[in-house]
């Protein structure tokens, strides 16, 4: 819990200094050709390993950094994502099935697979509207204040 509380501090502080200009399509286009901007990207994507670490927020924070448009960084750190899910699909849906489960099961499986999908495009969309018009410092507020109380809880348990 104590690496948790830190990291959800420190990117508080990372998302609290961020202040993007933004970038215009043009500028966009040579971002993408810029394989620095894209490593980056990517590297703070990776960094999301660490607990308490959003994979879309260091995403989004990868692309305001190199200057890119706020809509266009958030989008694209939700296009990045379906790689992600998709390898995990590939990786851990075999052995579940090999497995086995149930038959009784099949159906709240389905029901559960189908709420989570149109809860999760409810979410983006909510996300999009939600960054779009904020800034992140809204957001490192709250990061700051889940890491202080994962530390007090560390700390007195």
């Amino acid at each position: 819990f104590l690496i948790h509380s830190i990291t959800e501090n420190v990117f508080a502080v990372i998302l609290l200094l961020n202040d993007p200009k933004g970038l215009s399509n043009n500028e966009i286009t040579q971002l993408v050709g810029d394989k620095r901007g894209l490593i980056w990207i990517g590297t703070m994507q990776g960094i999301a390993i660490a607990p308490g670490v959003s994979r879309s927020g260091s995403t989004i924070f990868g692309g305001l950094f190199m200057g890119l448009d706020r809509n266009f960084a958030l989008r694209f750190a939700f296009l990045v994502s379906i790689p992600a899910i998709l390898g995990s699909v590939v990786m851990e849906l075999p052995p579940a099935l090999k497995a086995g489960f149930p038959s009784d099961l099949i159906g709240p499986i389905v029901v559960g697979t189908l709420v989570s999908a149109i809860m999760g495009i409810v979410a983006i969309k909510a996300m999009l509207k939600l960054v779009a018009n904020l800034k992140l410092t809204m957001f490192s507020y709250y990061t700051w204040l889940l890491g202080i109380v994962v530390l007090i809880f560390t700390i007195f348990n």
